[in-house]
C-alpha cells in the first residue's frame, strides 16, 4: 500500500511472507546450566540414555573478562556505599547494570550455540525463581540470563526447560560422588 498522510508524506506498507525452517531438537543430548555466584555459568553436554557427560563447555575470554570487570565493580559499589559515599557509587552502579546485562546477552548466546552444535540438544537449566535475596550478591541477575537463553535457543529451534534444583550442587559432575562443602567457596 502507498499512503500520502495529512502532512503530504508517502508511506509505503508492505508484507512479508515466510516460510519458518527451523531445525528439529535432538533427543539423544541435554545440554545442563548451573548458574552460580562464583562462575557466572557452567554447562555441559549430558547422554539422555545414561546421564554420562559428554563434553563440559569452555566460556570465552570475553565471558570471563566481563564477568570479572562486573565482580570487580561490585566491591566497588560496595565499598562506596559503606564509606557513605552513595552520590558517588550511582553512576558505578548505572554502569555496573549494564555491565551485567552485557554479560547476561553473551552467555546466552555462547549457551545457545553450544546447544546448537549439539543438534539442538535442549536446554535445561535449574529453577532458582524461590530465591529471594538476590541483593546479597550484587543483584544476581539470573532472570537476565533466562531470559536471553529462551529467545537465543528459540530462534535456533532448541527448547529451555527448567529443573529442580534440589541437590544439584551435590553430585560431582566428574566421578559422580557425593560432595561436601566445608567452606564456603570450596568443595
Amino acid at each position: 500500500d502507498v499512503i500520502i498522510n495529512k502532512n503530504g508524506e508517502i508511506k509505503f506498507n508492505f508484507a512479508v511472507g515466510y516460510v519458518e525452517n527451523k531445525p528439529g531438537f535432538n533427543p539423544d543430548y541435554f545440554v545442563v546450566v548451573d548458574v552460580g555466584i562464583s562462575d557466572y555459568i557452567t554447562a555441559g553436554v549430558v547422554r539422555a540414555s545414561n546421564g554420562e557427560i559428554v563434553e563440559v563447555m569452555e566460556v570465552s575470554q570475553l565471558l570471563k573478562t566481563l564477568e570479572n570487570k562486573a565482580k570487580k565493580a561490585h566491591k566497588q559499589i560496595s565499598t562506596l556505599q559503606k564509606t557513605h559515599r552513595k552520590e558517588e557509587s550511582k553512576p558505578h552502579r548505572e554502569s555496573n547494570v549494564n555491565r551485567k546485562r552485557e554479560l547476561a546477552i553473551q552467555a546466552a548466546q555462547e549457551v545457545a550455540d553450544f546447544a546448537f552444535k549439539w543438534g539442538n540438544a535442549t536446554i535445561i537449566v535449574e529453577d532458582l525463581s524461590w530465591i529471594k535475596n538476590t541483593m546479597q550478591n550484587g543483584r544476581w541477575n539470573r532472570g537476565e540470563f533466562i531470559k536471553w537463553l529462551k529467545h537465543f535457543a528459540e530462534l535456533n529451534g532448541s527448547r529451555v526447560m527448567n529443573s529442580n534444583a534440589k541437590d544439584t550442587s551435590q553430585k560431582c559432575w566428574k566421578c559422580g560422588s557425593k560432595v561436601t562443602h566445608p567452606t564456603w567457596g570450596t568443595s
